[in-house]
């Protein structure tokens, strides 16, 4: 009983959350509630950015490339294009069909980059730059709590970063490809390209 009397000091709405805890990560049985909560938290955020900002931050939806591997009839491609658009996140190797891209949002990488390097599922970190080649997003900086997170990463880019003037601090967070299949029996392979 006192177990329960205390855990139910710590359960709140989301109205009535208090303030230290409004950063607070939040974890979810089922991926329409965690996306619910991102397009509400996402919003929020981006109202705040347009409120508060000199200039307006940058926000883009990147949609995922996907490509099919081998030689596919016509019948199959559509199938296959039909099955990837009722694709689940998690059949995709964790590479979202589009993730929106907010300033000032923290995200969580959703596969796994370099794990010696802390760049792993569940590693969370704060977008702060989006980095732009012929209008085409190359490359998003976030901000992790932890210095040590992404060195290598920053490492790599130095020079780059150092041109353009980014942050050192913050950790760039390149499109990565994972294959997956599709169809009965892995018919059809994608290649996808998203940002974790």
């Amino acid at each position: 009983d006192e177990d329960i009397a205390m855990w139910k000091t710590r359960v709140f709405k989301e109205e009535e959350l208090p303030e230290r805890a409004q950063r607070a990560t939040r974890l979810y049985q089922f991926h329409d509630s965690i996306d619910a909560y991102n397009k509400r938290a996402v919003a929020k955020i981006r109202n705040e950015n347009q409120a508060s900002a000199e200039r307006a931050p940058f926000d883009i939806k990147s949609k995922a490339v996907d490509t099919f591997i081998g030689n596919l009839t016509k019948m199959k491609e559509n199938q296959a294009r039909k099955a990837l658009s009722n694709l689940k996140t998690r059949d995709a190797q964790n590479l979202p069909q589009e993730v929106e891209l907010v300033e000032n949002v923290r995200y969580m990488i959703t596969t796994n980059i370099n794990v010696q390097d802390g760049l792993f599922n569940g590693a969370l970190g704060t977008l702060r730059h989006i980095e732009f080649t012929n209008q085409r997003a190359e490359a998003v900086y976030l901000e992790f709590d932890f210095e040590d997170i992404g060195r290598d990463a920053r490492r790599e880019r130095a020079s780059l970063m150092q041109a353009s003037n980014i942050n050192p601090r913050w950790t760039p967070i390149l499109r990565i490809k994972k294959n997956f299949n599709l169809l009965s029996k892995g018919e059809v392979t994608v290649c996808r390209s998203q940002y974790p």
